[in-house]
């Protein structure tokens, strides 16, 4: 088969190879329906867009940064899996940079990406500062974020419906009896932490049971971080007889502090986490978690990125996948 070229996409569409360059490099002097029409015709005859390249552009356009507080979870594993397989279907490459929740880390990365005219960036952001989200939307660089959200700055994005997950969960160990109920959530300034809190505290509410903030607490997102907080909890001398957690990871960080109490799960202590890691399930006592859409999560993140490179698009869009309570061993009623 002979190579498709510019000239061909040109002479299909009555309209000189220096337009079809442009459009295909998503100039702004070229109208969005012209770009539209080449971008339509160049899938259709199969020139590969993505080779594109500007000579002035010190990257290639062929690459798209993948921007995670931590690789190690499996949480984010599963995210990162999936875009990438998303990403691939386009004969385009992801460049993975890991933060480990440190926004100097985060703030590095995408001086770099937008410096090396990165085609586009997925950014699980760290969330302590905005000041890169407004570098990226300064520099024109596409991108998406995915699991967290600025409510002050409009980006697109796609999350899972925390609140209602943290409800559901809180809402169980209520229905079990448990009121004294631990919360060890992320970071406050984390927006998933934030809307799970409130998911803790309605459930509480609309049950007409008094929360007692001692029993709110905050750790880093880590099995190490969590295990030290449950530690402090046993210290403060709280009676509680359930723990929800933010996430799977730290759940078992709990696990292991309340083994070395000489307490059992869940005759002594139900426990409940987020996320429905792998690891969750094949525990000796199988964690009841929220499950979280991951594969959904960095598929659809990345499919969105892939649009408003492709075809330039302008509308933000804001999705919310559903959160499900599956329930394992880790939960039973209280006992008296």
């Amino acid at each position: 088969m002979l190579k498709v070229t510019m000239k061909d996409i040109a002479k299909n569409l009555n309209t000189s190879i220096n337009t079809v360059s442009k459009a295909l490099r998503n100039k702004d002097d070229v109208n969005q329906e012209t770009k539209e029409q080449i971008i339509k015709e160049a899938n259709r005859i199969g020139y590969n867009i993505h080779s594109v390249k500007n000579n002035n552009d010190a990257g290639s356009r062929a690459c798209i940064g993948l921007v995670v507080p931590d690789c190690s979870n499996p949480f984010f594993a599963q995210i990162i899996r999936s875009a990438q397989q998303t990403i691939e279907t386009k004969n385009m490459m992801t460049l993975l940079c890991d933060t480990n929740e440190s926004y100097i880390k985060e703030s590095n990365y995408i001086d770099t990406l937008i410096y090396e005219k990165i085609a586009g960036v997925l950014l699980c952001a760290t969330q302590t500062h905005n000041e890169d989200i407004k570098k990226l939307k300064d520099s024109n660089t596409p991108f998406v974020l995915i699991g967290r959200f600025f409510e002050d700055i409009e980006t697109d994005y796609v999350i899972s419906d925390d609140y209602d997950g943290s409800y559901q969960a809180t809402e169980h160990l209520l229905r079990l009896g448990h009121k004294n109920i631990v919360f060890i959530n992320a970071k406050s300034y984390v927006s998933s932490a934030k809307y799970r809190l409130n998911g803790y505290l309605d459930a509480f509410k609309n049950h007409g049971i008094e929360v007692n903030p001692n029993y709110i607490k905050e750790s880093e997102t880590t099995v190490e971080s969590a295990y030290s907080v449950m530690k402090s909890i046993f210290l403060e001398g709280l009676e509680f007889t359930a723990v929800f957690a933010f996430c799977d990871l730290m759940l078992f960080g709990v696990y292991k502090a309340i083994s070395e109490f000489g307490l059992s799960c869940p005759k002594d202590i139900s426990l409940v986490g987020f996320d429905n890691i792998f690891y969750s399930e094949i525990h000796s006592c199988p964690f009841t978690t929220i499950n979280q859409q991951k594969e959904k999560l960095g598929a659809i993140g990345a499919e969105l990125l892939l649009e408003k490179i492709i075809s330039g698009k302008k509308k933000l869009s804001h999705i919310t996948l559903p959160t499900e309570l599956v329930i394992r061993e880790s939960t039973s009623r209280i006992n008296p």
